[in-house]
C-alpha cells in the first residue's frame, strides 16, 4: 500500500540472509529493462487517469504485486503469455521479487477475451506416420467479469482435433492453457507446410479470436517433437524423440531416457546426441526447461515419456537406460536409486547429488519439514540400491556451476557398498564441454552390454516412500 512504500535511503535488515539491505533509485532504459545486479526487489509507481485493463509482461521477475495482488511474472523469460490485470485511476504500485533480470511492460489488450499466439505447445509431423497426441493453446480474458461459454475449434488438414467446450469460461482476469486432443496423418505425402487454424467461439458459436499456427513437417526417422495430455493435470507437455540410424540391426534396440537440465528444452537435449543404430532416445520436457529437478512431478513426467516412447518405438524393456546432464545429471541419479529395477544403467553428466549438497535448503525449523518431505532426493542415504545397476559418470574437472566433488563423492559411496564404477573426467573441462557431456561413446558401449535384472531371487532395497517406489522385482511394499 502506500503508506508502506518504500524510499530512496531506506534501510531493512534480516532480510536477505541476515544482511542489511537498503532501497536504491534506478531508471529503466526506454525499452523497459532495469539493470537488476545486486537486487532482490523493484518498486515502482504508475500513475493513471482512469482505470484501465492492461496486460502485464514482467520477464525476469519470479512474482508481480499489483496494488498488493500477486501476479506471476515469467522468471526465465520464456516469453510466456503477459497476465491481465486492473489498474485504478491515479496510483498504482508494483513490486517485483524474485529477480533474474527485470523487463516490464503493460499493454492494452487486443480482445476482452482472445486467444494468444505465445507458448503453443505443437506436436510434429512425420512422414509416413501416424500422429497421436496433444495440442497446447492459451486464452485469456481481459476484463472483470466471467467470459461465460466458450468453445475452442481447431483444424488442420488431415487432421481430426475434437472440440473443447468450456462450459464455465474464463473467470475474470483469467490466463490457461487448455488442451485439445489431435491424431492424423499427412494427406499428401508431398505436403511441404501444414498449418493449424484455431477459432475462439461463444458457446453459442460466433467467433472471438482465430490464429493461425505452422505445424512442422520432419522426414521418416528424424528427431521430433512429440506431445501428449498428461495424466497428471491434462496439461499439453511435450518431449522429444531420436530413432535408431537406418543401419542393420540383429536385434530390437533399447531406450535411453535423456534428462535436460535447467534452460535446456527437451528438444534441445535430444538434438546433441548422433543417431545409434542400438537405441532409441526420448528426452520429457519436465514441464518447461527449468522445471523442478526431475522430482516430484518432473519424476511422473519422466515416467509417463518412458511408457509412450517404449509403446512408440517398440525397444526392449530391458535394456532401458537414464543419463541426464546438470539438473538432469541429478535426476538420473534420483530416478535410479529410487527406482533401480526400472533401468539396465545409470550415467550422469555433471549431476549433482541432493539438495543437501548442491544449493542448501532453508534454515530452522523448515529444514526438518523439507527433509522429510523430500527424503528421495537424499540420494546418497539410497546409495545401497544401486549394488545391482551399472553406472557411468562424467564430469568436467573445472565445472565452475556443479563441482566435480559431487560426483567424486557419489563414486566414493557407490565404491563402499562394492560397484565397480566406470567413469570419465574430462580435464580442466567447466560443466558443459560440447555434445559429448551427454553423447559420450564409451558410455554408449556400456548401455549395449547391459540389460536389467528381472529373476533376483534375493533383494536388498529401500524405498522412502510407496508414493515414490512401491515395486521392486516381485517384491511390493504397501506402507512404510
Amino acid at each position: 500500500s502506500q503508506s508502506t512504500a518504500p524510499r530512496a535511503g531506506e534501510e531493512l535488515r534480516g532480510e536477505l540472509e541476515g544482511k542489511a539491505a537498503s532501497w536504491v533509485a534506478r531508471q529503466a532504459s526506454a525499452d523497459g529493462r532495469l539493470d537488476v545486479a545486486g537486487m532482490a526487489w523493484a518498486f515502482g509507481v504508475l500513475e493513471l487517469a482512469a482505470p484501465a485493463i492492461r496486460l502485464l509482461e514482467a520477464r525476469g521477475a519470479g512474482t508481480v504485486f499489483v496494488n498488493g495482488v500477486a501476479v506471476a511474472g515469467d522468471v526465465y523469460g520464456y516469453g510466456t503469455p503477459p497476465v491481465p490485470v486492473a489498474l485504478e485511476a491515479g496510483r498504482n504500485e508494483l513490486f517485483a521479487t524474485g529477480l533474474r533480470g527485470l523487463e516490464l511492460r503493460l499493454c492494452a489488450p487486443r480482445r476482452a477475451v482472445d486467444l494468444v499466439a505465445l507458448d503453443a505447445t505443437l506436436p510434429d509431423l512425420v512422414r509416413g506416420e501416424r500422429l497421436v497426441g496433444a495440442i497446447g493453446i492459451v486464452l485469456v480474458c481481459a476484463q472483470e467479469q466471467p467470459s461465460g461459454p466458450l468453445r475452442v475449434q481447431a483444424e488442420a488438414r488431415g487432421l481430426t482435433i475434437p472440440p473443447l467446450e468450456l462450459a464455465e469460461g474464463l473467470p475474470p482476469l483469467g490466463l490457461c492453457k487448455v488442451t485439445l486432443r489431435v491424431e492424423g496423418a499427412l494427406v499428401d505425402d508431398g505436403v511441404q507446410a501444414l498449418e493449424l487454424s484455431v477459432a475462439l467461439q461463444t458457446g453459442a458459436g460466433q467467433e472471438l479470436a482465430r490464429e493461425v499456427f505452422p505445424l512442422t513437417i520432419r522426414p521418416t526417422g528424424s528427431l521430433r517433437q512429440a506431445t501428449y495430455a498428461s495424466a497428471v493435470d491434462g496439461a499439453a507437455l511435450d518431449y522429444a524423440l531420436l530413432p535408431p540410424s537406418g543401419e542393420p540391426r540383429a536385434k530390437t534396440p533399447g531406450l535411453v531416457l535423456s534428462l535436460h537440465g535447467a534452460g535446456v528444452s527437451a528438444f534441445g537435449q535430444a538434438a546433441c546426441y548422433s543417431p545409434k543404430a542400438e537405441f532409441w532416445i526420448a528426452a520429457p520436457s519436465n514441464r518447461r526447461p527449468y522445471g523442478f529437478d526431475w522430482q516430484d512431478w518432473g519424476r511422473r513426467d519422466a515416467y509417463e515419456v518412458l511408457d509412450l516412447a517404449l509403446g512408440k518405438s517398440a525397444a526392449d524393456r530391458d535394456q532401458v537406460c537414464v543419463t541426464g546432464h546438470s539438473m538432469g545429471g541429478h535426476g538420473s541419479w534420483h530416478l535410479a536409486v529410487n527406482d533401480p529395477d526400472c533401468f539396465a544403467a545409470c550415467a550422469p553428466s555433471a549431476g549433482w547429488e541432493s539438495f543437501d549438497t548442491y544449493g542448501g535448503r532453508p534454515s530452522g525449523a523448515r529444514a526438518k519439514l523439507w527433509k522429510s518431505a523430500d527424503a528421495s532426493s537424499a540420494t546418497a542415504d539410497l546409495i545401497g540400491n544401486l549394488r545391482s545397476l551399472p553406472v557411468y559418470i562424467l564430469h568436467g574437472t573445472a565445472d565452475d556451476n556443479v563441482p566435480v566433488r559431487e560426483a567424486l563423492h557419489m563414486a566414493e559411496l557407490l565404491t563402499g557398498v562394492g560397484v565397480t564404477v566406470s567413469a570419465h573426467f574430462q580435464g580442466g573441462a567447466g560443466h558443459w564441454w560440447g555434445n559429448a557431456c551427454v553423447d559420450w561413446a564409451p558410455m554408449f558401449e556400456l548401455f549395449a552390454r547391459v540389460r536389467r535384472n528381472t529373476d533376483a531371487e534375493s533383494l536388498d532395497w529401500t524405498s522412502v516412500d510407496p508414493g515414490i517406489d512401491a515395486e521392486h522385482a516381485w517384491l511390493r511394499g504397501e506402507q512404510l
